[in-house]
């Protein structure tokens, strides 16, 4: 009778561990979770399959996750090698194999100027930054059409437009580029005139510009509005140094029949000047107050310059 009751316990233990293991989940990725078996590229001929795989931060036996897989073409095309980056994935017994799947941009096999008759290519070929076997950058080349612009109103064609266009190569994945220019014609400084300066003479303000007119053949006076407005804000900033702190500076300007000089005039409206009144020190003074105010340059009676009082503090 006993030993019946012993063998019925055991059985009994026996039964009910088996119902305990077969209801414990198995351990956490353990045959669960899918893994990347391989990470494949696409499309690429310029740029090496290894060099873009190191900017791919997933490997082959990472665990495969969908959200992963957005990053990884937002990381591909910040690269600036490629004009679309797509995806696919295929499921297999030993994991998920990845391919990306990329277009390039194509490669600048020429680079060609039209319209460029005044300033020759091989000059506007030194200004530019792009060079021929690159990988065509948008971004780039739209500097690079700025930096044309730029030498050409240096040279007093302040009318010119530059724009490029890409042209077909008779090798696949290249492109040719055109940059196109239509030079219009310079525009001279005749003359210049300064008008409602009552208290500066003109030949003070003319100190501080950097537009000149043309003299010659030995000063072309060409004119560059960038840097024509460089000189109004320094004729305005020598007015509000010395005491005008509402002057405001603007210009007029007239042209010739045929559009290619100009004169210009600066109308000054000086407005008030301010003075120093009284100059006061305060505060807990670690220094005596007669060897202070001998260490500042304002006095009573100063025009208000608010450079000089930043100095002197």
């Amino acid at each position: 009778m006993i030993r019946k009751r012993a063998v019925l316990v055991c059985a009994v233990i026996v039964l009910f561990s088996s119902v305990l293991w077969a209801q414990t989940p198995p351990p956490s990725g353990a045959g669960t979770s899918k893994r990347v078996a391989d990470i494949r590229i696409q499309g690429n001929s310029a740029i090496s399959t290894t060099t873009i795989l190191n900017r791919i931060k997933m490997k082959p036996g990472d665990p495969f996750e969908e959200s992963a897989l957005n990053k990884e073409l937002k990381r591909l095309f910040a690269t600036g090698y490629f004009n679309d980056v797509s995806v696919k994935t295929e499921g297999r017994p030993e994991g998920v194999v990845v391919t990306f799947i990329v277009v390039e941009k194509p490669l600048i096999e020429k680079i060609v100027f039209r319209g460029n008759a005044r300033v020759k290519s091989p000059r506007l070929m030194k200004k530019i930054t792009i060079k021929e076997g690159d990988l065509l950058d948008q971004n780039l080349l739209a500097q690079n059409v700025a930096e044309i612009k730029a030498l050409y109103v240096e040279q007093g064609y302040s009318n010119i437009t530059v724009d490029y266009q890409l042209e077909p190569s008779t090798e696949a994945g290249k492109a040719v580029v055109v940059f196109v220019v239509d030079e219009g014609f310079p525009i001279k400084v005749k003359s210049i005139k300064i008008k409602g300066n009552t208290h500066v003479p003109s030949a003070e303000l003319e100190k501080y510009m950097s537009t000149k007119t043309a003299w010659w053949f030995i000063r072309k006076g060409a004119f560059d509005e960038a840097q024509f407005e460089g000189d109004l804000e320094r004729i305005t900033s020598y007015y509000r140094q010395r005491g005008f702190l509402d002057a405001t500076v603007s210009s007029d300007s007239e042209y010739s029949d045929d559009g290619k000089e100009m004169h210009v005039t600066i109308v000054v409206n000086e407005g008030k000047q301010y003075q120093v009144g009284e100059l006061a020190i305060d505060g807990q003074l670690a220094f005596d107050e007669m060897e202070i105010r001998r260490r500042i340059k304002t006095r009573t009676g100063d025009p208000f310059d608010q450079r000089k009082i930043k100095e002197d503090v």
